[in-house]
């Protein structure tokens, strides 16, 4: 795995007035993945990982981000080689 590779996912939460189940606000968070999903991630990247497998993590990913962050969805997965990229650990 290369060092500099962080996996982040894209969360978001709408809020509503509690009358209404039209959102007024909406909250977005970017958690950097701990590293034993980048890992994962990482290895189905580099090799031929069959469907059933990837969906698995995956399916663990989302997971873990619910239970991490509750009333969050998951909205994107995507891959920040840059160096200070703010996140939330």
């Amino acid at each position: 795995m290369q060092e500099n590779v962080k996996w982040f996912v894209l969360m978001e939460r709408w809020l509503t007035n509690g009358e209404s189940p039209d959102p007024i606000a909406k909250s977005i968070l970017r958690y950097r993945l701990p590293l034993r999903f980048a890992e994962m991630l990482d290895f189905c990247v580099r090799y031929d990982v069959n469907d059933d497998d990837r969906d698995l993590v995956i399916m663990n990913l989302h997971q873990h981000c619910r239970e991490k962050f509750p009333g969050f969805n998951s909205v994107k997965l995507y891959v920040d080689e840059g160096e200070d990229s703010p996140c939330q650990e």
